[in-house]
This record gives structure tokens, C-alpha cells and sequence, in this order.
């Protein structure tokens, strides 16, 4: 007796199942000693149970027929059908569907006969496993109102998610799959609100992966995408990569129904590296066909030629003819902006400025600052750090203009709202006209505008 209640301990511990098989052989052997029969029918039960756990059914189907014939000799009815159930189960694994699916309706008879509702759900659930549509459907449906009535929600959840899964698989006439999807869909969603309640994210993910297959089929491929993005997340959370992959390869699919090709085509190459890293080469080849017909739908860029400028060299000789007197160069300078370092590139742009002084003919050039007057011009957005940095840009500036009459340097600053066209347009106006001083500076006034932008 103690034993058995050690080995009892020991199975809802986190030990691993060999070692619990293992405990109630002990526990069995104890039993016997004793001459303990009702406890044999117990052990035998559990002890099927950790058999089939660890892969061995042939030893499980032996325990569990020895527990059905002990139960029946004592009269124990309950008894009885636990042994059948876990019998049935024993010969699923063995691949004896039909045998499987008698000895588990039997076990539901013993279980209803004993008035056992959630033994005679769980054996209706075992039964449909070896079932064919549709009996497989109408078992399940029994086991989940069954599951329901007893209030054990995860087993009502998970009675749902099987059946969503059968429902998807199950093969027939158009309008008879037009049916099973809206009801796979229905107890998909069924299942998914309860594994949230429970807390359970895999099986959430496995619902919402459920319920994303049955949205797409129906045609509802937006609600699909979103349900499987959901299953994505899910399974990355718990750490399923196959899950992941797949919920993955169902969004995309729904991408590519949509008619969105380059997002199915972007999805596409991240589920063929889900299931590259996986190991699976059957599904990364399909995945790899399915990338090469995207491509060959899209509109291929064919490369023009572009006029563009080549930064120069450091060591660039300023003498002689002067690129900036034949055309106009634009020099992008943000370093000073995301390095936070002005002064140092103050005395870079000191020394642009001094060696522009040696070339024969008269150089202009701008300099463009943000949001540097904002507050003197009643700009709506205020400025930001950067430009309070940026008035050292505009004295040095001026510094230039003093001590350089011969260079036209322009000083523009544009508001720290405006947008890409904006700004080209405050440029364009700048090169135009930059006022008597060269310097000038914009506000952002869209309620006066006239008509409306191309911006």
C-alpha cells in the first residue's frame, strides 16, 4: 500500500515516464503480494497509460486487457471501461483503426452505463480517431457536448480543435466542404476563446492556425491572414518553429489569394528559411517553386541609366577649372547631424571655404539648416536640439561672408515640419533669390495654401 501510493506520487511528479512506468511495476508487483485486486485494476490502468507514453504498445494493449478482464471479474463496470479505453488507445497506436474504434465504443457504453460523462467523452474522442467521416464528426460532437456538460474546459477545447482539423481534412461533394469549413471555422474560434481563457498559447495557435485555414477557404482571405499572423506570433512565443512555419505558409497563402504577390513573395522566402532551419526538404522545394512563379508574375525592374555624382577625394585638386563654376554639386552632409559633433565639422566647412578662395572664378554655394529660426519666424512645430546646434552653422557662416567677400555663400534654413517637396521647393527658391543679406528662412503655412498639393 505504500508503495502504491508512493508510485501514485511519483506520477504526478515531474519525472519522466520510464521512471513512472517503472514505479507502478513496483507498485503491481506489491499489489499482487497483497492480494489487492481492485488496486491491480488501477495499476494495470495507469501503468497502460505510462506504456503508451513511452512508445510501447504492444505492453500497453497486454496491462490494459489484463485491467478490462480483473474489472469484469470483480464487477467493477467503471473499471471495465477504463481498461477498454485504454485499450482502444493502445491499438490506435498499433494502426487497428476498426478494432480501435469497437473496443472505444464499448468503453463509451460501459462509461454511460456507469454514469461516467467525461469517461464516456473522452472514450467517444478516442472512438473517432479510428472512425471515417462522417461517424468521426458525429463522435466528436457528442464528446464535446459531453466535454461541455461535465464543465471541463480544456477538454471541450481540445475535443474542438480535433474536430476542426477533421472537418478541414474531410474530402466530398462542394456543397457538403462548403458546410464543414463554416462549421470548422465556427469551433475553431470555439477553441481558440477557450485556450485563452485558459492560458494555453500553443493550443491557441493551433486553433487560430485552425480558424486562419478555414477563413481562407471560404474566401474571407483577410480575416485568414489576421488569424494566422496571430498563430505566427503565438508559436514563435512558445517557442514552436513549426507551428511558426506553418501559420506562416497559410498567411502567405492568403497573401497570394488576395492577389498581393510581392508581400506573398516576401512571405514566401521567410518560409522557405523557417523550414530550411527545420530540416524540412519537401516543403522548402515547394515553398522554392511557389517563389519562382511569384517572380515570373511580377514586372521585372529593368535598370535605366542614371545621371549621378561621385563623391570626391580628400586630396581633390581645387586649382584650374572649378567643377562648381561648369555645373551644380550637391554635397549631402548629415554626419554633423547624427554625430552631434558641429564644432568639429565647423572647421571642416572652415577649410571647404578657404580652399574654394584659390580657384580663379567666383564659387556660390548653400548651406541648408533646420529649424534653426523657428522661433523667430513663429513657426507652429518647434525645433529640436539639432537645430539650436545649427545656429553655430549660420555664425560661422557669416564669419565666411566676412572674411571671404568673393565667395557667395547662401544661408537657407527650412521648418522642421515641412516635407521632401517642401523643402526642394524652399531650395529652389533660395537659389533664386536669397535676399539681401543671403540668408533666409521659411515658414510652414498650409492654412493658406490655394488648391491642393501634389504633397
Amino acid at each position: 500500500s505504500a508503495l502504491h501510493v508512493a508510485a501514485a506520487a511519483e506520477l504526478l511528479g515531474p519525472s519522466a515516464a520510464l521512471a513512472q512506468s517503472n514505479a507502478a511495476e513496483e507498485a503491481l508487483q506489491a499489489s499482487q503480494a497483497m492480494g489487492d485486486e481492485a488496486g491491480q485494476v488501477d495499476l494495470l490502468f495507469t501503468l497502460s497509460v505510462q506504456l503508451l507514453a513511452v512508445t510501447q504498445p504492444e505492453k500497453a494493449l497486454k496491462r490494459a486487457e489484463e485491467a478490462q478482464t480483473l474489472a469484469k471479474k470483480l464487477g467493477d463496470t467503471c473499471g471495465e471501461a477504463r481498461g477498454a479505453h485504454a485499450a482502444a488507445a493502445a491499438l490506435l497506436a498499433l494502426q487497428r483503426k476498426d478494432e480501435a474504434l469497437r473496443t472505444a465504443t464499448e468503453a463509451a457504453a460501459a462509461f454511460s452505463a456507469a454514469g461516467d460523462t467525461f469517461g464516456q467523452a473522452g472514450a467517444l474522442q478516442t472512438a473517432a480517431s479510428g472512425a471515417q467521416m462522417p461517424q468521426a464528426s458525429n463522435l466528436l460532437r457528442q464528446a464535446v457536448s459531453l466535454f461541455a456538460a461535465c464543465g471541463d474546459e480544456a477538454a471541450e477545447a481540445l475535443a474542438n480543435l480535433q474536430l476542426a482539423h477533421m472537418l478541414l481534412a474531410a474530402e466530398g461533394s462542394l456543397a457538403d466542404t462548403f458546410k464543414r469549413r463554416l462549421e470548422a471555422g465556427s469551433v475553431a474560434e470555439r477553441a481558440r476563446a477557450l485556450f485563452l481563457l485558459l492560458g494555453d498559447k500553443r493550443n491557441q495557435a493551433r486553433a487560430s492556425h485552425a480558424a486562419a485555414q478555414s477563413k481562407i477557404l471560404l474566401g474571407d482571405c483577410d480575416g485568414g491572414v489576421e488569424a494566422a499572423m496571430q498563430a505566427v506570433v503565438l508559436g514563435r512565443s512558445c517557442g514552436d518553429k513549426w507551428l511558426e512555419a506553418s501559420a506562416m505558409r497559410t498567411a502567405m497563402g492568403g497573401q497570394i489569394s488576395k492577389g498581393n504577390h510581392l508581400e506573398g513573395l516576401r512571405m514566401a522566402k521567410e518560409v522557405k528559411a523557417l523550414f530550411h532551419k527545420l530540416g524540412s526538404k519537401n516543403v522548402e522545394e515547394a515553398i522554392s517553386g511557389i517563389i519562382h512563379e511569384l517572380e515570373e508574375v511580377l514586372p521585372k525592374i529593368t535598370p535605366i541609366p542614371r545621371l549621378t555624382v561621385k563623391p570626391m577625394e580628400t586630396t581633390m585638386n581645387l586649382t584650374g577649372t572649378s567643377m562648381f563654376s561648369q555645373v551644380t554639386n550637391c554635397i549631402v552632409w548629415s554626419l554633423p547631424v547624427t554625430q552631434q559633433a558641429y564644432l568639429m565639422y565647423l572647421l571642416e566647412l572652415l577649410k571647404f571655404a578657404d580652399d574654394l578662395k584659390s580657384l580663379p572664378d567666383k564659387v556660390s554655394f548653400l548651406v541648408l539648416t533646420q529649424g534653426v529660426m523657428a522661433r523667430h519666424t513663429g513657426e507652429l512645430v518647434a525645433s529640436k536640439y539639432e537645430g539650436v546646434l545649427g545656429m553655430t552653422v549660420w555664425a560661422v557662416c557669416r564669419t565666411i561672408r566676412l572674411e571671404s567677400p568673393r565667395l557667395l555663400v547662401a544661408t537657407v534654413d527650412v521648418p522642421s515640419s515641412c516635407t521632401v517637396h517642401e523643402m526642394t521647393e524652399c531650395i529652389r527658391a533660395a537659389r533664386h533669390d536669397a535676399g539681401p543679406r543671403n540668408e533666409i528662412s521659411f515658414i510652414v503655412d498650409r492654412a493658406n495654401q490655394l488648391g491642393k498639393r501634389p504633397y
